[in-house]
């Protein structure tokens, strides 16, 4: 027969330690003239959001820029292709050379392979219509802000 085996087993658990935070001392700062500085500092927040709204105009403008580029660029493409299909099939064809010295076409080949390497972003028109809500918003907040702004510093005078 087997020997009576009554141990039970131990089931350790962790340890769970307990971390006492210290309370940090509390430091009070007194100041000589709150409102003069209250004031200043309304002052500085209405200029970087008068800041803010220049920075939005800017950024709106760059939008524009890229897309009429990118406009105009798809309508050069156009003029080159009507140029090279329709008007070179209307006009005679002819054993003249062009005109141009060869150093001329060699300078806008070159010119034309980095046109092809600096590549603006492409901007989708879509994402434009989702982009300029956006900032909409944000402008509106903006302005928002710098009211409130400017109503605090008119009643501290």
């Amino acid at each position: 027969m087997k020997a009576q085996n009554t141990k039970s087993k131990k089931v350790l658990k962790p340890v769970v330690s307990k971390v006492i935070h210290q309370k940090e001392p509390e430091y009070m700062v007194q100041l000589s003239d709150p409102k003069s500085l209250r004031k200043e500092l309304l002052e500085c927040l209405r200029e970087v959001i008068i800041f803010m709204q220049g920075y939005e105009k800017f950024r709106k403008i760059q939008e524009e820029k890229v897309s009429m580029f990118h406009a105009l660029r798809q309508e050069v493409k156009i003029l080159q292709n009507l140029i090279d299909h329709k008007l070179r099939r209307s006009l005679p064809k002819g054993k003249l050379h062009s005109v141009l010295p060869k150093a001329a076409v060699q300078k806008q080949d070159e010119m034309e392979v980095v046109e092809e390497e600096v590549k603006m972003p492409v901007v989708v028109e879509a994402e434009e219509a989702k982009e300029e809500t956006h900032p909409a918003n944000e402008l509106e907040e903006l302005e928002s802000q710098l009211k409130e702004i400017e109503e605090q510093l008119k009643k501290m005078d």
